[in-house]
């Protein structure tokens, strides 16, 4: 009696197509779930309130009433809403202001092995975000109350005018700020400052320059893991604010030398 033939192999090939498929589908869904979860995980953004801002180093007191006008920085914005950074340098954004951090670049790399799909997850850099406007600005508001007569800080040309019309000022210090944020590389964790300003000193009366003169200074190489981001926030924001008390009190020495 002949034996019936098998036929075996087309349903063996569907058997093995329905694995494959499956697996595919599996991996797929493994690997997007993971991405939504690791944008949870790892969010990108990551900020904190810039906090109290005030000048501690100590300073000779001066016996004047002084307004200081912040000139623009980006045309047509005031100082005390310009933000630095060591992507595209100042930029005009009221939010950001009020705010210190950074914004972490991931990449999402698929792992694929036998029992599914997952992901490994790299920092491949950092968009350091640091409000000098509010800072400088901030910090020369502290120092003159502290250590002046009296002290006004200005952003336009019609409110130190009114400083000084009101009698409010009897000398005037014009200042354009600079500042730079930057890395060695878009991976270091080493951050670097630096500040590049220029004043002049006016009598009020006359709008006569009395002085001017420059101060420019450099952090460098404040280490910082943006990995574990909320405490270097807080060490950047030590940080910054350090840095904004030295270049005040640095600007208000120049601008009134002890005698």
């Amino acid at each position: 009696m002949k034996s019936l033939p098998t036929n075996t192999s087309p349903r063996r090939s569907e058997v093995m197509l329905t694995i494959l498929v499956k697996s595919a589908l599996y991996a797929v869904i493994t690997f997007a779930a993971f991405t939504i979860s690791g944008c949870m995980l790892f969010n990108p953004v990551k900020r904190m309130p810039l906090d109290e801002v005030s000048l501690k180093k100590p300073m000779p007191r001066v016996g004047e009433k002084v307004v200081v006008l912040f000139e623009d920085v980006v045309a047509g914005k005031p100082l005390n809403e310009t933000v630095w950074d060591n992507a595209v340098g100042p930029f005009w954004d009221p939010e950001e202001a009020q705010q210190i951090g950074l914004t972490v670049s991931y990449r999402i790399d698929p792992v694929y092995m036998s029992t599914g799909a997952s992901a490994a997850t790299t920092a491949t850099g950092a968009r350091w975000v640091v409000p000098f406007g509010p800072l400088i600005s901030t910090m020369m508001k502290s120092a003159l109350d502290q250590y002046f007569l009296a002290g006004v800080v200005c952003y336009s040309d019609g409110c130190a005018k009114d400083a000084i019309s009101t009698g409010r000022a009897g000398r005037m210090i014009k200042v354009k700020s600079g500042f730079k944020v930057w890395t060695p590389s878009p991976t270091s964790l080493s951050l670097n400052y630096s500040s590049d300003l220029s004043f002049s000193v006016y009598s009020s009366s006359t709008l006569v320059t009395l002085s001017s003169g420059k101060s420019s200074l450099i952090k460098r190489d404040m280490k910082l893991n943006p990995i574990i981001s909320y405490s270097a926030i807080n060490e950047m924001r030590k940080y910054s604010k350090e840095f904004a008390e030295s270049v005040v009190a640095d600007v208000l020495s120049k601008a009134f030398p002890t005698r």
